[in-house]
């Protein structure tokens, strides 16, 4: 085998284990076995003698044994103790390759290494890798068989290198053409294929579903948690609404309501929310990350939520639920009013309060917004005043035995973070008689300029306030801004995260939805065609009809008639100059017979070695006999030009040396 072949069985065989490990799902005891598998295509490459067939077999057992174990003791997940025999195989196969076709198990293997970290990443990185994977892989399989051709033939240097370059290409493009209409044709399950999703989702996006103030300090993460196109986009600040929190127990809020879920009425893939729909609404085409939570994050007054999901959950609070979401990537599109919607009545649980609080916050507040007479007016002033005279702080100092985080932050403190501002609202209101509740979500996020969206990390987690005022809940922010703007990443990012954004959006979220828009674009293109090719028929013979007008018919068809003939020899004379195939094999084939004839054990399945070394025994001579299989082999297998003349000349002269 070439040198070249063994080096890049080895490549593919560490490009499949490393995009595999890159995921960081498999155990890194089985790591060493990468490293067993490196010195194995080291020794391959430079001709070291490979393994016996009792030690690879026994090693496969074992590696067999190991599996089983793998997957109903130790992991318990299938996919994974694939992942780990795979890294076990490739140690053992690189002791084991003796014939040119051996690497073939070295290549499927890699293949299934891809298929089963397709399943624990999406990254746009695997995409490129999985592109070079397919050259690579149409390459050596190429060469493998010029290879095995050469042998059979008994040829000493390999025809790889002839019309190898061509093939490559053609098979390249036809492979990636075939590989994306069976990407965009394959039926999608309407709810997903796999029970258990192997990404992993984003622990602690900043998000929770309760919220702790005793926590001393808050930790900014970039990380992208979501990716939102507006339509149109308006101006910010931007608010993306999680989940509201209603009961304080004196150190952290819960959402009370979280088992009053019903199931949303829907109407195909998409769920609604309110009877009355408004011409004044906003688009929010959502591409949410894997999180570990159920819960949709989309504008506040939600009219309808468009994604494919088997049923969505609202609760009472108006959190949005999408049951069993597992952690993966999740895309749907929300359209919420701008006008203010009609609200069911609020809760009593809304005024809420813990006894203590309310005895120190009410005197508090209450002298705070004296002479005010709106409730409108007295929420603006309270998040006003908090904006104004508290400081904004990540770091927070742990509240006194006994002491309550919002008094502390109230009275003593006086800095916290968003968690904070919106509690002291929230329980200030509620003191003097006003609903409120506490909203988690997210909240401003950087726009990206390139795609014109918004880029959503768990930075940007945020706590507000909503208050039952004129029957409607209005939203507040009483914390302060930040005083330092972030400045716009460089281009290159922007871009980067624009092709992201269209690799998860158009690549790992494709869905029955896309279909149906292809095919709908296509059966309108193809009208507008039909359309095209008429009208162009009907000027064509318009014009013709006016161009022969005056030429008599007979004229006319003898010039077509002519035209054809002349078109059709041509052709013939451009086939007659280029030497097919066939009659290269014709002319050997000839020689095989008279071979047959003088009683050699010439049959079909004779080498063209066998032909020349039969040859030589019937006393044809030796210098035309073995240009002639040359040729032979050059035109026929290496896509080689040759001189047909002379190829015919050396037949006569070989047919008269044989009598």
């Amino acid at each position: 085998m070439p040198r070249r072949y063994k080096v890049l069985t080895g490549l593919i065989a560490l490009s499949g284990s490393l995009t595999l490990i890159f995921t960081g799902e498999l155990n890194p005891v089985y790591y060493p076995f990468l490293f067993l598998m490196i010195y194995g295509y080291i020794r391959l490459i430079k001709n070291k003698p490979q393994g016996s067939r009792f030690v690879i077999g026994l090693s496969s057992i074992a590696g067999l044994f190991i599996f089983f174990i793998d997957a109903f003791l130790i992991t318990e997940d299938y996919l994974v103790s694939v992942g780990h025999l795979s890294l076990v195989f490739h140690a053992i196969k690189s002791f084991d390759i003796k014939e040119p076709y051996d690497p073939l198990q070295v290549y499927f293997m890699a293949l299934l290494q891809l298929v089963v970290a397709s399943e624990f990443t999406t990254q746009m990185l695997f995409g490129a890798i999985i592109i070079l994977f397919i050259f690579l892989f149409i390459y050596v399989m190429i060469m493998a068989h010029h290879i095995k051709t050469s042998l059979q033939l008994g040829l000493s240097t390999p025809l790889e290198a002839r019309g190898l370059k061509n093939s490559l290409i053609l098979l390249v493009i036809s492979t990636v053409v075939l590989s994306a209409v069976f990407f965009i044709s394959l039926p999608r399950l309407k709810y997903g294929l796999w029970g258990k999703s192997h990404i992993k989702g984003i622990k602690n996006a900043g998000f929770s579903e309760r919220m702790d103030l005793s926590s001393g300090e808050l930790k900014l993460d970039p990380s992208v948690v979501m990716r939102v196109e507006l339509r149109p986009m308006i101006k910010g600040p931007h608010y993306w609404r999680g989940m509201a929190l209603d009961y304080f127990d004196g150190r952290q809020w819960s959402n009370s309501f979280i088992e009053t879920r019903k199931v949303l009425n829907r109407r195909g893939d998409e769920f609604l929310l309110r009877t009355q729909i408004t011409e004044d609404s906003i688009e929010q085409e959502i591409l949410l990350e894997p999180v570990d939570s159920d819960i949709l994050f989309l504008m506040d007054r939600p009219v309808s939520i468009n994604i494919t999901a088997q049923r969505l959950e609202r609760d009472l609070s108006g959190t949005i639920y999408l049951p069993k979401k597992g952690a993966r990537r999740i895309h749907y599109i929300v359209r919420s009013s701008i006008q203010l919607l009609p609200e069911d009545k609020f809760h009593p649980q809304y005024l809420q309060i813990p006894p203590s609080l309310k005895e120190a916050l009410k005197p508090f507040t209450e002298g705070l917004v004296s002479g005010i007479k709106t409730d409108r007016e007295k929420a603006l002033f309270i998040e006003s005043f908090l904006k104004k005279n508290y400081t904004y702080s990540l770091t927070v100092t742990e509240p006194p035995s006994g002491v309550d985080p919002v008094s502390y932050f109230l009275f003593e403190e006086k800095k916290g973070y968003c968690e904070h501002y919106a509690s002291a609202m929230v329980l200030m209101l509620r003191a003097i008689g006003i609903p409120a509740r506490v909203v988690t979500g997210f909240s401003g996020g950087q726009i990206n300029s390139i795609g014109n969206y918004i880029i959503v990390r768990q930075k940007d987690a945020h706590s507000w306030v909503e208050a039952w005022i004129n029957q409607s809940w209005l939203r507040f922010d009483p914390t302060p801004s930040e005083l330092t703007a972030e400045s716009e990443p460089p281009k290159l990012f922007l871009y980067l995260d624009y092709l992201k954004l269209k690799w998860q959006r158009y690549v790992v979220s494709f869905s029955r939805e896309d279909q149906k828009r292809i095919l709908e674009g296509i059966k309108t293109l193809t009208e507008e065609i039909n359309i095209i090719i008429k009208d162009s028929i009907i000027l064509a013979s318009r014009a013709i009809k006016r161009a022969i007008s005056g030429v008599p018919v007979p004229l006319f068809f003898l010039v077509i008639i002519s035209s054809i003939i002349l078109g059709l020899l041509s052709l013939k004379i451009t086939f007659l100059k280029r030497p097919s195939h066939k009659e290269v094999s014709l002319y050997y084939v000839r020689l095989k017979r008279l071979l047959k004839k003088r009683g050699l054990p010439i049959e079909d399945s004779s080498t063209a070695m066998d032909v020349f070394n039969y040859g030589l025994l019937s006393g044809l001579p030796e210098e035309e006999l073995e240009e002639f299989i040359k040729i032979y082999l050059s035109a026929r297998f290496g896509e080689k030009k040759m001189d047909l003349k002379h190829y015919r000349e050396l037949f006569r002269r070989l047919k008269r040396a044989q009598g």
